[in-house]
């Protein structure tokens, strides 16, 4: 997975598959089910797996896409959306396998980013 913006699961995560991946939320095209700040968990899959919200590799940059098969061909063709703001676009099953990198398979909350971040001095 070479996109930039995702990161690998943390040393010693218990229970956790290795492969999994956390990704920031950025913007807000996913409100309310994920803000910004919130955290992405991703599984690296580089084919169509079912309807569901997918990264891809849009011209080198990780993003999410909300993926169905509510087109006119399905079994050829994708209906993709950048969410519900936005309008739906169609690729065919080929180019969508060409710069799938991960599914989503969960969403982390975060309710007070000040913590995530790295403090000056060390913890307050």
């Amino acid at each position: 997975m070479s996109a930039r913006g995702m990161l690998p699961a943390p040393a010693g995560a218990e229970g956790l598959d290795p492969e999994i991946r956390f990704m920031p939320v950025a913007g807000d095209a996913f409100e309310p089910t994920a803000r910004p700040g919130d955290v992405w968990v991703v599984v690296p899959i580089d084919r169509y797996d079912g309807e569901g919200m997918y990264v891809v590799d849009e011209f080198g940059k990780a993003v999410v896409l909300v993926v169905d098969t509510g087109c006119k061909n399905p079994l050829t063709s994708v209906r993709v959306s950048h969410g519900r703001r936005y309008g739906n676009d169609v690729l065919s099953r080929a180019d969508f396998e060409g710069i799938v990198l991960a599914k989503c398979v969960g969403i982390v909350r975060v309710l007070d980013a000040a913590y995530l971040t790295p403090k000056a001095g060390g913890v307050a």
